[in-house]
């Protein structure tokens, strides 16, 4: 076999790869109903913050994905797909009900301490995600509003 037929045969087989992935697609992470184990169940959630959480987190880290059009082509869709189901695992607001409190309280420290070194949201989301990028107030905002949650949390443990 001559140089120019192995490359042609690469590409056929690339090609032919390219195209069988996408028909195989996983499961979106959409949830159809509101869930009774939101965290707006389990501790008081303000306008301001629901709207930095679903701007900002929720993607990851929720039961509700807003999808790009990008996710559309395999194998971009399975990575978004395995970072989102590893970012639920870590936190899943849709389901922070189900938490033990202390693990409630735990998961909350965490995110005031991710927040606040600017680990999240991470940074190659905000890098297409320009909106989800929070400013020195919106960290602020989130960081008073976790700890007005770990108390009200450890109030409603100690009743």
């Amino acid at each position: 076999m001559n140089t120019k037929s192995i490359i042609k045969n690469s590409l056929i087989v690339t090609s032919v790869l390219l195209i069988g992935m996408q028909m195989v697609r996983p499961k979106k992470n959409v949830q159809l109903v509101e869930s009774k184990k939101d965290i707006e169940n389990v501790v008081f959630v303000p306008e301001n913050i629901k709207l930095i959480l679903k701007t900002a987190c929720y993607d990851c880290h929720s039961n509700n994905t807003k999808y790009p059009w990008y996710a559309e082509i395999m194998p971009i869709g399975n990575w978004l797909n395995h970072h989102v189901e590893e970012g639920k695992e870590h936190l899943n607001f849709s389901e922070f009900a189900t938490y033990s409190t202390k693990k409630q309280d735990h998961k909350l420290e965490e995110t005031a301490e991710e927040i606040g070194e600017k680990e999240m949201p991470l940074g190659s989301y905000t890098i297409i995600h320009k909106n989800a990028k929070l400013s020195d107030n919106q960290i602020i905002e989130l960081q008073a509003w976790v700890d007005a949650a770990r108390k009200e949390i450890k109030y409603q443990e100690s009743l």
